[in-house]
């Protein structure tokens, strides 16, 4: 046994027990103390009954020193072990009052556990509170990740290659119009030089013939002068016929550079689907990279999380859960104790059973709503067997709860 003082302990805060406590220890000791003569059955019931009640007293006097938890749980199971071999001894307010003191050790001894309960509760608390804050990040990834999937050009794509397919027919039709202009600006220029080159030949056999009638006499000279007058007319044609066939081709000419400028424009946008295609593969290669770096992160942190999870689940149904038996356990003999004591002691076994029960209700409480919080974000992680598991777990312990609530209730009322 450990023991307090000055020199191994540090200081502790004075233990200041509750009321219902003090009743309680000051009650069996006033029973103990009243109930002393008798047989030697009763006597040794009596000197056990005086001997606990001193040292449930003792632990919970005001003004000394906070006990440790081992002297309190030897002080306890000491209590429990001097008081059990004779608790069928003696009268029947001295089992009474023994009765009311194996459940306040028994409650005592529910402590521990309950504490450790508390703390692994908590440490539950704060990891299923970064589990949470894991989980919204992977509702995240797995968003974007189904946002970069969704991203699909293939109908602008294919829109984009009929725009080319047009414009590209747009051009050869340009062409062709084209290559028409310059045929017929080529044909105008042959007809023109052709039409250029016979006046010129009409115009050469006119000076001859004029040189020839100016050596001859008048008579000889009349027939060269008609022959010179119809090259003359033949020759004045021709020249109106190659201007005439010039003006036609000066009027079409313009049109090589308006078609020429027209298939630059269809080219060029031909050229920018092309570009806009290239730019929509490019996204869609980048969307697809995007999508599978994001799917493997969130796939990894899916792992992760249930792994932690798996890790949450074995502290629930194996600390958590001995904890919360261990103490329940120790309850319910308090509870059981107390309830027998209520048949001679009435009013303090009342109090003390109801406020066993209550403190059990509340501790499955306190169970079945953290267990309930793991099933649920189980469950929101796809961890559906263990999320099953440790959701009927919480249904049983909210369903304890609810019978030791009602246990307190009757406690009181009867």
């Amino acid at each position: 046994m450990t023991r307090l003082n000055d020199e191994t302990q540090p200081m502790h805060r004075p233990r200041h027990p509750s009321p219902a406590i003090r009743i309680l220890v000051a009650g069996g000791l006033a029973l103990g103390m009243a109930l002393t003569g008798g047989c030697f059955e009763e006597d040794e019931l009596a000197a056990a009954i005086e001997d606990v009640s001193g040292s449930l007293e003792a632990l919970a006097a005001p003004g000394t020193a906070v006990p440790g938890e081992e002297l309190n749980q030897s002080t306890y199971e000491r209590a429990i072990s001097t008081l059990r071999p004779h608790i069928t001894d003696g009268t029947a307010a001295q089992q009474a009052a023994a009765n009311l003191l194996i459940a306040r050790a028994e409650r005592g001894l529910a402590a521990g556990p309950s504490q450790r309960l508390a703390e692994v509760q908590s440490q539950i608390e704060n990891e299923l509170s970064s589990l949470r804050a894991e989980a919204s990040r992977l509702v995240r990834l797995v968003a974007l990740a189904q946002a970069a999937e969704t991203f699909n050009p293939t109908d602008e794509i294919a829109e984009l290659r009929s725009q080319i397919l047009d414009r590209q027919s747009q051009a050869e039709a340009r062409r062709a119009s084209l290559a028409e202009v310059n045929r017929q600006i080529a044909e105008f220029d042959s007809l023109i030089a052709d039409a250029e080159r016979r006046a010129d030949e009409h115009r050469a056999m006119l000076g001859t013939l004029l040189e020839r009638a100016r050596l001859v006499d008048a008579r000889e000279a009349l027939p060269l002068h008609e022959q010179a007058a119809e090259l003359r007319r033949l020759s004045d044609r021709l020249a109106v016929e190659a201007e005439r066939r010039r003006s036609q081709a000066d009027l079409i000419r313009p049109q090589i550079g308006e078609i020429e400028a027209e298939i630059d424009r269809v080219t060029q946008q031909a050229r920018l689907f092309e570009e806009s295609i290239e730019s929509l593969n490019q996204e869609a290669a980048e969307a697809r990279a995007r999508t599978e770096s994001l799917t493997t992160e969130a796939a990894e942190l899916r792992e992760t999380l249930l792994e932690r999870f798996s890790a949450l689940t074995q502290l629930v149904e194996a600390e958590a859960a001995e904890a919360f038996d261990a103490a329940s356990s120790r309850l319910d003999a308090a509870a059981s104790a107390a309830n027998r004591a209520a048949s001679a002691s009435r009013a303090q076994g009342r109090l003390l059973a109801a406020e066993v029960a209550q403190q059990a209700a509340q501790l499955a409480e306190s169970q079945s709503a953290i267990t309930t919080k793991i099933a649920a974000f189980g469950e929101s992680l796809g961890a559906g067997e263990a999320a099953t598991r440790l959701g009927s777990i919480a249904e049983e312990t909210g369903r304890l709860a609810l019978e030791q609530a009602q246990a307190a209730l009757e406690a009181i009322e009867r």
